[in-house]
Formats: structure tokens, sequence, C-alpha cells
């Protein structure tokens, strides 16, 4: 038994749980059990954020992406292991 299947098995036992399939809170937990799935851990998943934005670096120094954010730009410019220093004290706007 597994978060996905007491969603499902919620989802069919109870009638107004149906109801719920509609609503934005209900969708964002099913959401965030599948987003859990996929990346195989809590810690892999917060890590998914910062993945991107090393991606988005990578492409940055080829030249393959801009910014206009001069905090982001000059966060583009560090080195890896200073840039990973700052980007695990980061976090992101409520």
């Amino acid at each position: 038994m597994d978060a996905e299947w007491c969603l499902r098995n919620q989802e069919e036992r109870e009638s107004y749980v149906a109801s719920l399939t509609a609503d934005v809170d209900w969708i964002a937990i099913k959401d965030l059990v599948h987003a859990f799935r996929a990346a195989g851990s809590w810690k892999a998943l917060c890590r998914v954020p910062l993945k991107e934005f090393m991606h988005l670096r990578s492409h940055f120094h080829k030249g393959r992406a801009t910014t206009t954010d001069a905090l982001v730009e000059r966060m583009l410019h560090l080195p890896n292991g200073p840039c990973w220093k700052v980007l695990t004290f980061w976090r992101e706007a409520a």
C-alpha cells in the first residue's frame, strides 16, 4: 500500500471525494505525491529546482540563455562550488 493507492482508493470509495477532484488542494496533494514518486525521495524532490538552475547556468555559460535579473546573473557567474553553497541557502518566495 502506498500514497498513490490511498488517494485512488479514497476517490473510488467516497462519493464526496469525487467532488474534490476539481478542488485545488486535492489536485496539489496528488501532484506532490506524483512528484515525490517521480523524484524517488523527498531529498531528490527538494533538489529538482537546484538542478534546474544549474542546467540553466550551463546554458547561460554556453551562450544559449540570458537573464535580465541582476541577482540571478551574479549567481550564474559564480564558480561551481560557491554557486552550490549559495543555492543551499536559497529559499523560494512563499
